[in-house]
């Protein structure tokens, strides 16, 4: 059963997806749309945490026996592999278009899958599988956390990534390794960070510092210290952590929406187009200059946004959900025929 705060925090993080990609049409370089533009740049990047939350809170759960690991190995087939190979074949026809021959795409196919699409925005793909190969492993260790030992995973992690920080920003690098770096360590929290806010003072206290490093963030890009600001800072996971929060919160209070739990039963596609619908913007809305700009960011979200939402439904529905029936009717039949032979 879909739990609708959960599907509210994912169609949320999808539009933040949209959106954050949806900037290239603001003059961020103009001095009057400089710092608008980092707030709503750095808000928008949370996207990738709450994406990442979701996928340990869902994928961390223990499982008892053998059975269950197989099981769910066979959903992240099923469910994420699948859909990956045919959106990924779709993107290559796209970004071959009009060059097209049967070599050079099934070359050019292999090489996208293999390693080039590690490049662009599908990056998100290829790190998640890899935490989710080893997923049914720690999920025994962590599921088991005491309450001490939650607070203090947290704040090893932010406290390291806080130093790497500090050093990377002086210009230094830093020789001390740790286990769970960037979004490893924001996959391995959702499945118990809830668990830390449960009070409305912690809450309180969460909302507080999310928005304080929301302006230390700020306050960085002033001075020009860009380095892991958007992706592994410990102020950037901590507002982050705040939104997850709030938007829990929120969806647990309001009506359920019907239009939200469609977005968020096609993020995953919607994920996988989406820039196949705003890459051919780029030269339809032009980038104008000043604060007028953000008008195009907001038209351009307005077309990207439900146009993504209508393809993402319409191959879900055509090609996706069809390649997984295939899918189960063929491993069905492999199972059969190795049943026969034993």
């Amino acid at each position: 059963m879909r739990l609708y705060k959960y599907d509210f925090v994912r169609a949320i993080a999808i539009m933040f997806v949209v959106a954050v990609h949806s900037l290239y049409f603001v003059n961020s370089v103009h001095e009057q749309c400089a710092y608008p533009f980092y707030a709503l740049q750095t808000i928008f990047f949370t996207g990738n945490v709450l994406f990442f939350l979701l996928s340990g809170k869902f994928n961390l759960r223990e499982k008892k026996d053998d059975a269950a690991v197989k099981k769910f190995y066979y959903n992240k087939i099923r469910n994420i592999v699948v859909p990956i190979v045919i959106f990924f074949f779709i993107r290559t026809l796209y970004d071959l278009y009009p060059d097209y021959s049967l070599g050079l795409v099934v070359k050019t196919f292999i090489k996208n899958f293999v390693y080039d699409y590690s490049h662009i925005e599908y990056w998100f793909m290829y790190t998640l599988v890899g935490f989710l190969l080893v997923a049914p492993f720690l999920s025994h260790a962590f599921a088991r956390f005491s309450k001490f030992e939650k607070k203090l995973f947290v704040g090893i992690g932010l406290g390291y990534h806080l130093v790497l920080l500090i050093i990377s920003d002086a210009g230094y690098p830093l020789g001390w390794s740790y286990l769970f770096f960037g979004f490893s360590f924001t996959f391995f929290i959702g499945g118990f960070i809830e668990d830390l806010f449960e009070t409305k003072k912690s809450r309180c206290g969460l909302a507080l510092a999310s928005v304080l490093c929301l302006l230390a963030t700020m306050v960085l890009f002033h001075f020009d210290e860009t380095g892991g600001l958007q992706d592994s800072s410990p102020f950037y996971t901590v507002l982050a952590i705040g939104i997850y929060i709030g938007l829990l919160q929120l969806g647990e209070k309001m009506k359920p929406s019907r239009a939200v739990s469609f977005i968020a039963k096609h993020s995953f596609s919607i994920y996988l187009v989406h820039m196949m619908i705003l890459i051919p913007l780029h030269s339809v809305i032009p980038v104008m200059e000043g604060p007028i700009s953000f008008l195009g960011f907001l038209g351009a979200f307005a077309i990207a946004f439900p146009l993504s939402l209508l393809l993402a439904f319409v191959l879900d529905k055509c090609v996706v959900d069809p390649a997984e029936m295939l899918f189960d009717k063929l491993f069905k039949r492999f199972l059969e025929k190795r049943k026969n032979t034993v």
